[in-house]
């Protein structure tokens, strides 16, 4: 499974001091839903989140500012992919 955040053209995403808006919004809801949703349903929700939360901007470059981002998300799992809690021993 794989992703990440250009276009087949080669053009990248937006880099971000604070790292990538797609793994900002995942490890929230990782920690949250890992035991109700597989991972491919995750990385989905994540996903949605940052094509409705993120736009770009650019100092000095208004042209370039309010663009949405859509992660691209592939995957050739054939089976789901669920965690569990931690057992306490």
């Amino acid at each position: 499974m794989g992703g990440g955040d250009c276009f087949p053209s080669g053009h990248l995403s937006w880099g971000h001091m604070d790292g990538s808006w797609l793994f900002k919004e995942l490890c929230p809801v990782l920690e949250g839903a890992h035991t109700e949703l597989d991972l491919l349903q995750m990385t989905t929700v994540a996903a949605g989140l940052v094509a409705c939360k993120y736009e770009t901007y650019v100092d000095g470059r208004p042209e370039l500012g309010k663009v949405k981002q859509m992660p691209e998300i592939h995957s050739t799992l054939t089976k789901l992919l669920r965690f569990s809690n931690k057992s306490k021993k």
